[in-house]
Formats: C-alpha cells, sequence, structure tokens
C-alpha cells in the first residue's frame, strides 16, 4: 500500500505517485505546498529512488542544509542525487542491516534517553524536534 503522506521534522508531505508529468521529470516536489509527486510510470527500485531523492530534497528545506552550502541549488541537486542513489543502492544490498536500523529506531527515543541522554542535533527550522 502507497503511503499517503510523510512526516519531514515539523512539516508533514502529501505523496502524489499518480503524478503525469508534462516534460522529462520522473519526481518533483512543491516546498511551499509540501507535496511530493513521482511519476505514475514508475515502479520498483526507480520509483524508490525517485521517492527518495525528493525525500532528501524536503530534508535539505526542513532542516536548512542548503543554506549551509551557500544556498548553491546546484550542489544541493548533487549531494541529493549521489545520497539517493547511494542510500537505495546499500538499501537493497543490506536489508537486513535496514531492518536492523528501524528496529533501533522503533524503540523510540525514550529509552535512549533515559540510558544515554537526550540525543543531539538541530531543530528544525520552524519545529520543536519533535
Amino acid at each position: 500500500m502507497e503511503p499517503k503522506q510523510l512526516k519531514v521534522g515539523w512539516r508533514t508531505f502529501t505523496l502524489n505517485f499518480k503524478w503525469r508529468p508534462a516534460k522529462d521529470s520522473l519526481g518533483s516536489i512543491h516546498q511551499e505546498k509540501s507535496v511530493i509527486r513521482v511519476a505514475r510510470s514508475l515502479q520498483g527500485i526507480r520509483r524508490a529512488e525517485v521517492t527518495l531523492h525528493e525525500l532528501l530534497h524536503s530534508v535539505f528545506h526542513v532542516w536548512s542544509i542548503n543554506q549551509h552550502m551557500g544556498g548553491d541549488d546546484s550542489k544541493e541537486e548533487a549531494v541529493v542525487e549521489a545520497l539517493g542513489h547511494a542510500l537505495v543502492t546499500t538499501m537493497k544490498d543490506n536489508p537486513e542491516f535496514w531492518q536492523w536500523l528501524l528496529t533501533e529506531v522503533q524503540k523510540g527515543e525514550s529509552e535512549a534517553v533515559q540510558k544515554e541522554g537526550p540525543s543531539v542535533g538541530p531543530v528544525p527550522k520552524g519545529g520543536d524536534g519533535n
């Protein structure tokens, strides 16, 4: 079953997997409307790559990563493209690792806070970190 929404930091994006792009694009993100669109023709690993690619763009926006790169959109695109391919490849090649990682994440931060203290990291702009 396709997910309908994706929470990224303090934002919730609507996912549209039925998108019919007008040009050569396979995916797109509309930051202001919080919508991620993926071409309806995509299936399998290519669909996963494009979806993850657009998710990474949302991460760059929500956590203001692009600002730390001088606001250069071409740098963002290069990093997002490389990370997207790298992550999907490692998921495909190491499914047991990703299942283990998800299990660890699902244990919840409260368990980690009790044992190790609060996690450290930037709070997304406009969010409370939850």
